[in-house]
């Protein structure tokens, strides 16, 4: 058998050193990828209440065990894993949180700090944030630990491509358990930004930011700036509270499209009663309008017919972690060299530094869920779901180059029948709509039974 292609890797360097969250980036951080200490627990134990300390193993972070990158290189089912490593805030990080980032692990992560429970998460696509301010301040140290719990044959929980069985078949791949993106330690101050969400229009030349606060909030002021280079476009401020909308309008902002993808610097930062810098994240922005009229898809008021390629992200060494940030570019790049203007993310969430890329780059996409794997008929399985989504909607949703919404997909028509399948479909695009009414269209549903199918799309 011929070898399979090399995705680039290079396992003597620390991996996916860039930042992880291009849409929102403090200059404080510190890269936490690399060696960790690890163990399977081949027996699949439940939660615990302490976390486990012999683990004998390393992991190469943030690569899953199934893959040979991480240098463990296990396929068979992995119910349980756990992850350990020291933690150091830098000396500097005064009045800041240090809060540790998990890009995703899949599929429930319980973080342990200094032998305490701190955080318990459900979900294998979105990020995990634990505030590590209870345990340590600038110059301390801790100890932290993972447990990862992840099976794919419960029908509870979302598993996309994942194969169910022991070896991949058909179209259903390699597994992939625990930590597959970035960790990192960002300083966040006391009372910051939390997140922002940015809708900008082109239509109106207007941007529209709504901020969500971390907690003890003590700025009293919220300023926005849009620049191109070094030419403001665009300045506002106002007081600063969490939900309430800040609109910027810049009438020299180009619009966002594949054949000039233009985006621009977004400055954000929080003001004291003194007008003293609380905190600064740097963003970007991308003018754009998306609307569906009929059966035509319009870009900025013009018809844009999609000619899309399905992009199911996995690399042969690395699986759902792409090796590099230069891979992810690559994967755009080359759908765009084929003659395509995007990509359907079919089964699986991609990580922000591939929206980026489409962002730059100037590629559509039809951002998707990994829904294969979970039994709608089951009410626990619908509230992983329902509420997994509604993060990764709100996560990704500032991104100029998604204009499509896919919550599921291919339900077997046995299980379409049933009553709460179809629930929780509408509930899912009932959802995504009010979490983003501004890619504007209707679902285009697929009838079996006189029921609503799980090819519904919120677009």
């Amino acid at each position: 058998m011929a070898p399979e292609p090399s995705s680039g890797f290079d396992p003597t360097t620390v991996p996916r050193p860039e930042h992880p969250r291009p849409r929102l980036r403090r200059e404080r951080w510190v890269n936490l990828n690399g060696a960790w200490d690890f163990a399977i627990d081949p027996a699949g134990a439940g939660p615990t209440d302490a976390p486990r300390t012999d683990l004998g193993r390393t992991i190469l972070v943030p690569f899953a065990p199934e893959s040979r990158a991480s240098g463990v290189g296990e396929r068979g089912f992995i119910p349980s894993v756990w992850y350990r490593r020291r933690v150091s805030v830098p000396a500097d990080w005064q009045g800041a949180a240090p809060v540790v980032r998990i890009g995703a692990a899949d599929y429930r992560t319980r973080v342990f700090v200094d032998g305490m429970l701190a955080f318990d998460h459900w979900g294998g696509s979105t990020r995990i944030d634990v505030d590590l301010s209870r345990w340590a301040g600038p110059g301390d140290d801790v100890e932290m630990v993972l447990h990862c719990l992840d099976d794919v044959r419960t029908g509870l929980q979302p598993g996309g491509k994942q194969s169910a069985r022991l070896d991949s078949y058909q179209c259903f791949y390699t597994r992939v358990t625990g930590i597959w993106q970035t960790v990192w330690l960002e300083a966040a101050p006391h009372g910051g930004l939390k997140d922002v969400d940015a809708q900008a229009s082109a239509a109106s030349a207007s941007l529209v930011l709504t901020p969500r606060l971390r907690p003890w909030p003590r700025a009293r002021t919220l300023r926005a700036t849009v620049r191109d280079g070094e030419r403001v476009l665009a300045s506002a401020e106002a007081p600063t509270a969490s939900g309430r909308p800040l609109v910027l309008v810049a009438p020299e902002a180009r619009p966002w499209r594949p054949t000039d993808p233009a985006l621009y610097d977004l400055d954000l930062e929080l003001l004291d009663e003194d007008g003293a810098p609380l905190d600064h994240v740097a963003s970007y922005v991308g003018f754009r309008d998306v609307e569906v009229r009929g059966e035509r898809l319009l870009l900025n008021g013009e018809p844009m017919p999609p000619r899309l390629v399905l992009d199911q992200g996995y690399w042969p060494e690395t699986l759902w972690t792409a090796p590099t940030d230069e891979a992810l570019r690559r994967d755009v790049e080359l759908g765009q060299a084929l003659g395509f203007d995007g990509a359907r993310l079919h089964q699986k969430v991609f990580e922000p530094r591939y929206h980026y890329w489409a962002d730059r780059l100037g590629y559509l996409t039809w951002a998707e869920y990994p829904s294969w794997g979970r039994d709608l008929r089951s009410p626990e399985a619908a509230r992983n779901v329902l509420a997994e989504w509604a993060t990764v909607v709100g996560g990704v949703r500032s991104h100029p180059s998604i204009v499509a919404w896919t919550p599921f997909n291919e339900t077997d028509p046995a299980v379409a029948r049933d009553p709460q399948h179809g629930r929780t479909v509408a509930d899912a695009a009932a959802l995504t709509r009010a979490l983003d009414p501004t890619r504007g269209g209707r679902p285009e549903c697929v009838g079996i039974g006189g029921r609503l199918t799980s090819e519904s799309v919120a677009g």
